[in-house]
């Protein structure tokens, strides 16, 4: 985009595209990686794979409410091997890691994890 600088009156080029997080880079790697070794097994292999995977994400999906800290492991790992085969799959893991990847995120995400903590505390200790 470019822009005209009031002060000096030239034109610059002001660059406003944002470099990539580093854990969705890592993981775009991950996944080209392994994809290229998904890609040489036999395709029955690949197929069984695949259906295993879904299994497995709708089990995860449907215990996350229940026990978020088995059921979160389970759907993301099913979305990694998912993203192998399906475009789709790979965009929501990447949405996913950036999301975890962010620090408003993560600072959320510890604050909430401390109210709880002291919560549980105050109704253990009030007995």
């Amino acid at each position: 985009m470019r822009h005209l600088s009031r002060d000096s009156g030239m034109i610059e080029r002001m660059n406003t595209t944002k470099k990539p997080h580093v854990f969705i880079v890592r993981t775009q790697q991950f996944i080209e990686r392994k994809r290229a070794a998904y890609l040489k097994l036999p395709r029955l292999v690949q197929l069984l794979a695949i259906l295993f995977t879904f299994f497995v994400g709708f089990i995860g999906l449907t215990i996350i409410l229940l026990l978020p800290e088995i059921g979160a492991p389970l759907l993301l790992g099913s979305l990694g091997v998912l993203s192998f085969e399906f475009k789709w799959a790979e965009r929501l893991l990447l949405r996913v890691v950036q999301l975890f990847g962010s620090k408003a995120f993560m600072s959320v995400l510890a604050l909430i994890a401390f109210a709880v903590v002291i919560i549980l505390a105050l109704v253990w200790f009030n007995r």
